[in-house]
């Protein structure tokens, strides 16, 4: 394989995917002074980095010049198409460019990748990250990554800038697990969540002063914190979508199913999504689920809280629209 590129003359930082997570993720990078490439498949998207002077690629294969590049995307096919096509990533990288993707997907799907990348003479990092939106905004992003370690090194200063909790795991797609088995307990939390309101609700108390005790005690942490204020206002915009985490929880059974390990809980927590995201939650964000488990509850036990938590027969939609269940 290929020296990586190290020549500080001919450095440049590109940034691929500037969705919900890719955009706070960017301008980081652009915060700190980085010089950036950007492309993004709707190219409106990168009219905010036009703006303040990234240079922005007419296309995947025009990316091809940067010497380290982060990818964002959202599942295995998406990453396969920016990837692996004729005129994806590895086909048009430069020998020794440091590859870096931060999604969350499968560790097949991402051996796929390194194979590729290996014979094309390219580094691949696989570089998952947790925490939203505005963990990121806040300086608050971990990354695990997994890879060569030298390619590692040669990318770290650029990845700490957009995720100061980086931490190496390994080589390989090690990442990748360490990531899913992460999402795991995310979902699980959300679901516990989700059913100590309606518990609490059912018996005449609000999940406001529910969620206010729980996050008081050492029961709390920071993805409580982080989420409780959803769950008080009903304001489920996504930062991460209840379909996406849906995703995860299929790569984790997957995993499971292979290493012949039983998840009963990741199980039913999966059957919990799948039956939310049928019930028209999908794309909101994933803590919606506590509108499934309050509409899957009998209308008369459903109360305690303010009218749109329940009072009136079951949570209504944040965006007024009926509960699903009613």
């Amino acid at each position: 394989m290929a020296a990586v590129t190290r020549d500080a003359d001919v450095q440049r930082v590109g940034f691929l995917g500037l969705g919900n997570m890719g955009r706070p993720m960017a301008r980081r990078l652009v915060a700190s002074g980085t010089p950036l490439t950007v492309y993004n498949r709707t190219a409106a998207k990168c009219a905010e980095f036009a703006d303040l002077g990234c240079e922005v690629a007419e296309s995947v294969a025009r990316m091809g010049h940067c010497s380290v590049l982060l990818t964002m995307l959202g599942t295995d096919d998406d990453v396969a198409q920016v990837y692996l096509g004729d005129d994806g990533l590895v086909a048009n990288a430069r020998a020794g460019a440091v590859l870096v993707d931060c999604s969350t997907i499968s560790p097949d799907m991402s051996a796929r990748v390194r194979a590729r990348c290996d014979r094309a003479g390219v580094h691949f990092l696989a570089a998952p990250v947790a925490g939203g939106p505005p963990v990121i905004e806040s300086g608050g992003l971990a990354m695990a990554v997994s890879g060569d370690r030298q390619a590692f090194e040669h990318a770290a200063d650029v990845l700490r800038v957009v995720a100061p909790n980086l931490i190496y795991v390994g080589p390989g797609d090690t990442s990748r697990l360490v990531k899913i088995c992460h999402n795991l307990l995310v979902a699980a939390t959300l679901e516990v969540l989700g059913e100590l309101c309606v518990l609490a609700e059912s018996h005449g108390a609000s999940r406001q002063a529910l969620l206010s005790f729980l996050r008081s005690t050492a029961i709390s942490s920071r993805f409580i914190e982080y989420k409780a204020p959803l769950l008080e206002s009903l304001d489920f915009t996504p930062a991460f979508t209840s379909s996406l985490m849906q995703k995860d929880l299929e790569l984790g059974l997957g995993l499971a199913g292979q290493a012949d390990v039983t998840m009963p809980v990741t199980a039913q927590v999966h059957a919990t999504y799948r039956a939310a995201n049928e019930s028209g939650l999908a794309e909101l964000d994933a803590a919606a689920v506590y509108l499934y488990l309050a509409g899957s509850n009998p209308p008369e036990r459903a109360g305690g809280g303010d009218d749109r938590s329940g009072r009136n027969g079951g949570p209504a939609r944040p965006d007024g629209a009926p509960d699903p269940h009613r």
